[in-house]
């Protein structure tokens, strides 16, 4: 659901503040250990089943290849996580930006260590948690909490989200290893944001962001545009006021559910949607090192997403982001032409772009891309058949001799049929 303190700003101060956290909404949340909001005295949570979505994903597989090649996914990259801080703990491997208005504390906010979780968390009693357990997570927090409970927590600012990133594409200079930028929040655009945006990209980093989540409540940010009953209205398009999820630039993902779920009451129709992913019932890491359980959000897929580019770019270490992100996008699984709502596909461009992310797909498929992320040839991961020829003819052992009678037959044939011609001028000669 949309930051309720952006919501409650959104009637006077939006200009100032103006930007949305994008946790889990409310219709599809897990009730086995959901993920919230933890105390440094609290127990950490265990849950006990697998993460759905890395089976739904065959991620399982996908890591049996890099343990074939003597490999962790993810290894060798970076990823910035610009959002509430992460906390330390076993399961995850952080760093913490180096950045003195937010010095490394407990964080108050679970939003960043669930997204920390899901993109790089480790093996648990449950088994895998993150798409890309090799890679670092660092941690660039921009906000304390949506609403500031204790003296000098800080709260979400659009300033402090563009400063962020700046630091980013700083740190980026003489860190080559951040390959990836998760932005799990939304804003109004601005030029400022623009600018960090790109000076991210410049530097081949690959920024995932979100989609946008469906409004639930009158206060909630964009709730008269987007809220209400959850059918979107006519011509709905998030795009218009999600930022940096508006950029054209960015790999923008929504969140995606079980086949002939409609997701449209949980998430926004956004023309700039790239791919989806699915986070429904997926573990992560609670503040105190424990596991837990999150809902649709597109918080989650995004996060997801950003594992998985983390997991492609440790396997094609030479590649570009735009070669990565052309990979993610081929190999997506396309529309749910059976899944429809009001006769529109539920798979439809502004839900899933794309389609819903392959992971496995798009390390094994043979793809030929150029730098700049044109796909020049796709092929099928496994290999091609022959090409079809005309079928050679069936061996005759008696096929000289068929052709010689037939041959011989039309000689006799002929003769005879000579001989009745020349009859007649034989007969007239005969007669003078």
């Amino acid at each position: 659901m949309l930051s309720r303190l952006a919501a409650m700003l959104a009637s006077g101060l939006l200009a100032t503040i103006g930007v949305a956290v994008l946790p889990a909404g409310t219709a599809y949340a897990s009730n086995d250990v959901a993920c919230d909001n933890k105390t440094e005295d609290d127990p950490p949570d265990t849950t006990t089943r697998p993460s759905a979505p890395l089976d739904q994903l065959h991620i399982a597989a996908a890591h049996d290849l890099f343990t074939q090649a003597g490999k962790v996914p993810g290894s060798g990259v970076t990823v910035a996580v610009v959002d509430s801080g992460v906390a330390d703990t076993d399961l995850i491997t952080v760093a913490h930006a180096d950045r003195p208005e937010f010095p490394t504390v407990f964080p108050a906010d679970y939003h960043g260590t669930v997204v920390a979780g899901l993109i790089a968390g480790g093996e648990s009693e449950s088994g895998p948690i993150g798409i890309a357990p090799g890679a670092t997570v660092l941690d660039v927090k921009v906000y304390d909490s949506e609403q500031p409970s204790s003296e000098g927590e800080k709260a979400l600012e659009p300033s402090e989200v563009i400063d962020g990133l700046e630091w980013v594409a700083q740190r980026a200079k003489v860190d080559p290893s951040i390959k990836v930028v998760n932005i799990s929040l939304a804003m109004q655009p601005s030029a400022a944001l623009r600018k960090a945006v790109k000076s991210l990209l410049r530097q081949d980093i690959v920024v995932v962001t979100a989609s946008g989540n469906r409004p639930q409540d009158e206060t909630d940010y964009g709730f008269d545009e987007y809220g209400g009953d959850g059918a979107p209205a006519k011509g709905e398009d998030a795009a218009r006021d999600f930022f940096p999820a508006g950029y054209p630039e960015v790999l923008t993902v929504n969140a995606s559910a079980l086949a002939g779920v409609d997701v449209r009451g949980e998430v926004l129709l956004n023309s700039q949607t790239d791919v989806a992913a699915p986070p429904f019932d997926a573990v992560s890491v609670d503040l105190r090192g424990g596991t837990c359980r999150v809902g649709i959000a597109t918080s989650w897929a995004t996060a997801q997403v950003s594992g998985t580019v983390a997991m492609l770019r440790s396997w094609y270490p030479d590649e570009t982001g735009p070669q990565i992100v052309a990979r993610l996008k081929t190999t997506a699984n396309g529309l749910e032409p059976d899944a429809t709502a009001d006769g529109v596909p539920v798979g439809a461009s502004p839900l899933t772009g794309a389609g819903v992310i392959q992971p496995l797909e798009a390390l094994t498929r043979q793809l030929t891309v150029s730098s700049n992320g044109a796909v020049v040839r796709a092929t099928d991961a496994d290999p091609q058949l022959p090409a079809a020829r005309a079928p050679a003819p069936e061996v005759d052992p008696l096929g000289s001799m068929r052709d010689s009678a037939i041959w011989w037959g039309l000689l006799s044939g002929g003769a005879i049929v000579l001989a009745l011609l020349m009859r007649p001028i034989i007969r007239r000669l005969r007669r003078s």
